[in-house]
């Protein structure tokens, strides 16, 4: 059973961000009004008007952004398909885990002058990561658990075909058209 303070505390949190949001949905309001009203002074050849209204559109601009950070950068190409494959390595080691991947990274990438997403630094990583996780971060890494590949599956589902990834990319197409897949 929770304690008194920790209700407390988790009312204040669910009501500041009832109140965030009421303010987001205000603001969004506002924008849309100010915006209106900004473009009609600007069809009507009230520049006076069109400046106060764009004065207006800016300042709800900026206190939009203060409530509602920017989103973050995409990631760079191939880390969503890294941190795929590393599943099991990062769910047993958390934090560990990525803190010893990204210090692979870097030493392939700025100490080896290795190429990010490269074939090269790839197999550095890796090699990297057997030979220093579990010493310097207290995490084994076994190559042997990453999670398989689409192409992976694909040679395994059609063995010995030399159009496997085809035939693995239309039937996953139709599994998608029938609801079985996302």
């Amino acid at each position: 059973m929770a304690s008194y303070q920790e209700e407390l505390m988790q009312w204040r949190l669910q009501r500041q961000q009832q109140e965030t949001a009421n303010r987001v949905s205000e603001l969004q309001q506002e924008y849309r009004e100010a915006e209106r009203q900004r473009d009609m002074a600007i069809s009507n050849d009230d520049l006076e008007e069109a400046g106060y209204q764009d004065n207006v559109c800016m300042d709800l601009e900026k206190e939009y952004q203060k409530i509602v950070p920017p989103s973050p950068p995409p990631a760079p190409p191939g880390m969503q398909e890294k941190l795929y494959r590393h599943q099991p390595f990062i769910r047993r080691g958390g934090q560990r885990a990525l803190n010893a991947m990204g210090e692979a990274f870097q030493y392939a990438t700025q100490r080896m002058g290795l190429t990010p997403g490269s074939p090269q630094c790839i197999a550095a990583e890796r090699s990297l990561l057997e030979l220093y996780a579990k010493d310097r971060h207290g995490v084994n890494y076994d190559p042997g658990e990453l999670s398989p590949t689409w192409k992976d599956a694909a040679k395994i589902c059609f063995p010995n075909d030399p159009h496997a990834e085809e035939n693995y990319k239309t039937a996953y197409q139709q599994l998608k058209r029938q609801g079985r897949v996302r």
